[in-house]
């Protein structure tokens, strides 16, 4: 377990490249590592020295995993009609930003506004991916 004082994410950004647009974001992380212009994949730019690869992954993979979990809950709530269901994710979803709340203090690692509150292109792009064999019904419901 790392302590609290041993790793500071305060000035580190990752700039990545989307393999489709070649648009260039940057930022600790990003949803699902989705372009925001296009949807395309993202790819990690390696041309930069960011101290300790291994100490920084961790938090970058954290962050990420987070990030990842808070937007699937929040999108999923917005789409699922039973209430029970919806109370379930609710939850979780706070739960997800409690967790991110947690790693930016602890880690510094402060994630740019855009990643957490998308843009409407951004947020429909990632939803249709997300939830493309999904369908949500009463059927569904506990």
């Amino acid at each position: 377990m790392l302590d609290q004082d041993e790793i500071c994410c305060a000035q580190v950004r990752y700039t990545w490249r989307c393999e489709d647009c070649h648009k260039l974001t940057t930022g600790i992380a990003l949803p699902y590592g989705k372009c925001f212009l296009c949807g395309g994949q993202l790819q990690v730019l390696e041309d930069r020295d960011l101290g300790d690869p291994l100490e920084l992954r961790a938090v970058r993979e954290a962050m990420q995993f987070e990030l990842d979990s808070f937007h699937f809950y929040r999108m999923a709530r917005e789409r699922i009609q039973n209430p029970q269901n919806r109370i379930i994710l609710e939850q979780l979803y706070e739960s997800e930003v409690d967790h991110l709340h947690e790693l930016e203090e602890k880690y510094h690692a402060h994630l740019d506004p855009s990643v957490i509150d998308l843009d409407p292109g951004a947020e429909k792009r990632l939803s249709e991916w997300l939830f493309r064999d999904i369908v949500f019904t009463d059927e569904t419901a506990a």
